[in-house]
């Protein structure tokens, strides 16, 4: 794993990658897809890689929506469709146009 530096078995269950081709386990990118969701308030994923010996540059890749999905519990995966939504409405500036029911 590129985050933990962990031996994985390279299965799909177990191992996600980047656009950009890096790997990580699955343990690892749902931690870091839960802190960037109920820490820092955001659905912005980049990839963890911060560089190495051959290249002193941080990954500039994103993790692809299917790989996000095998590594979060369902629960938590519909927060982050959730949240990705509520993003893209204040982006385009329609958010404060959308009244939420308090009860759905």
């Amino acid at each position: 794993c590129g985050c933990c530096y962990k031996q994985i078995e390279f299965k799909c269950e177990t191992v996600v990658q980047c656009t950009e081709g890096h790997l990580f386990c699955v343990s690892c990118l749902r931690h870091y897809a839960e802190e960037r969701l109920f820490g820092y308030r955001t659905t912005q994923l980049t990839c963890m890689h911060q560089g190495g010996f051959d290249d002193n540059f941080p990954c500039v890749g994103k993790f692809r929506y299917d790989e996000l999905a095998r590594a979060l519990p369902a629960k938590i995966l519909e927060l982050w469709d959730e949240a990705t939504a509520q993003e893209v409405l204040h982006e385009a500036g329609l958010l404060r146009d959308i009244v939420c029911c308090p009860k759905c």
